[in-house]
């Protein structure tokens, strides 16, 4: 079996689809080295995930917005660079653009196959947060380095779709399912206790704009949800914000920071999730947020945005609701689905079989197995 040389440029804390496709590739018998750029040096430089070695590099100066970003990146992919071209690999999985230039000089250097896994549109990403111009060469070279990659994976149709329309040589769609996250599987208890009476609207994720959080904070604090409380968890640049706009009102529970191994417990719990985020934003519309899977393997459902990847699928699978984005139209679907409880056990349990027969990770982990026997072969 091949030995894959993962690169990543984070320090593996970890992130959740890098260690379910490291994992998956090495219980199919593949051997997996994760390098990592720990930015802070606060990480062990060597450490094992059970089966997979992670060993991290520098520079360690921690690079906070675009130009430290650019600064430090550079002096990472040379570090690894000079390790990896001393070790034997097979094949080289470059996680996010900011790796796949890395991947192709290795790759090149060690006339290897490189897979570029892209989890979101990078340039899109970035858009928002570095000027006109370096957007437009970020998405330019995006687009041709991807095109020199022997193969192209990313998390949904929609986005391999348009990668595809850059004219790379083969594109697939490994989606971020989750795995072994039905409640018969998750016995671990909750770290917060729902009453019984009343209805309770979770969502756990990362407090950042484009996500309605201010919106939904502000409306249940001011009554727009009578007979529902908001139960919030994460942590993020808004977070004050929204604990400011809560204010001391009963209906809006901030929980802070929740251990990822723990949200499972919380999310089978709550009533409905959410994870509305702002269609206007590229990666936004065409994105497969996490949130949405979970929401069907927790036999829960979703509320998400129209016009975007997400609102198509909850509406075709059943499992949830697209609102608009804009408005108030939340709060309505909020109040029709606390007064109906059997159409929220209905799209729960439409959502648990969409997870059990598609979107899931069993189903996942195969496409991704096969694309590595092509790889490989």
């Amino acid at each position: 079996m091949a030995k894959v040389l993962m690169l990543l440029s984070n320090p593996y804390r970890p992130d959740p689809r890098v260690r379910r496709e490291a994992k998956a590739l090495a219980g199919g018998g593949h051997q997996v080295t994760i390098a990592a750029w720990d930015r802070k040096g606060e990480k062990a430089p060597y450490e094992k995930d059970g089966p997979v070695q992670i060993t991290r590099f520098g520079p360690h100066n921690d690079p906070k917005g675009a130009a430290a970003m650019a600064k430090g990146l550079p002096k990472f992919w040379k570090n690894v660079k000079k390790w990896a071209l001393h070790q034997e690999w097979d094949v080289i999985h470059a996680h996010d653009f900011d790796t796949l230039p890395l991947g192709l000089k290795i790759g090149k250097k060690k006339k290897l196959p490189v897979l570029y896994d892209a989890h979101e549109l990078y340039a899109e990403m970035v858009k928002e947060d570095v000027p006109g111009l370096l957007y437009k060469t970020i998405s330019k070279k995006e687009k041709k380095n991807a095109r020199k990659a022997d193969y192209v994976i990313t998390v949904n149709d929609a986005i391999a779709q348009k990668i595809g329309s850059w004219e790379v040589q083969r594109v697939g769609v490994v989606m971020n399912c989750p795995a072994d996250l039905t409640p018969e599987v998750d016995d671990s208890p909750s770290l917060v206790t729902f009453p019984p009476e009343g209805f309770a609207v979770l969502y756990v994720g990362v407090l950042e704009p484009m996500r309605k959080l201010e919106d939904m904070v502000e409306g249940f604090a001011t009554g727009k949800a009578p007979g529902m409380t908001l139960y919030i968890g994460g942590y993020g640049s808004i977070k004050e914000e929204l604990e400011k706009k809560a204010g001391g009102a009963g209906s809006v529970k901030m929980l802070g920071r929740i251990p990822p191994d723990r949200v499972p417990a919380i999310s089978r719990e709550a009533d409905i999730l959410i994870a509305l985020y702002d269609p206007n934003h590229t990666n936004n519309r065409l994105g497969a947020p996490n949130k949405l899977f979970e929401a069907m393997a927790y036999g829960k459902p979703i509320i998400v945005a129209r016009g975007s990847w997400a609102g198509e699928v909850a509406e075709k699978t059943g499992c949830g609701v697209a609102v608009e984005y804009e408005g108030d139209e939340l709060f309505s679907v909020l109040a029709k689905i606390r007064d109906n409880p059997s159409i929220k056990m209905e799209m729960g349990a439409k959502g648990l079989a969409a997870s059990r027969e598609q979107y899931n990770w069993w189903v996942m982990e195969k496409r991704l197995l096969d694309i590595y026997r092509e790889l490989v072969s």
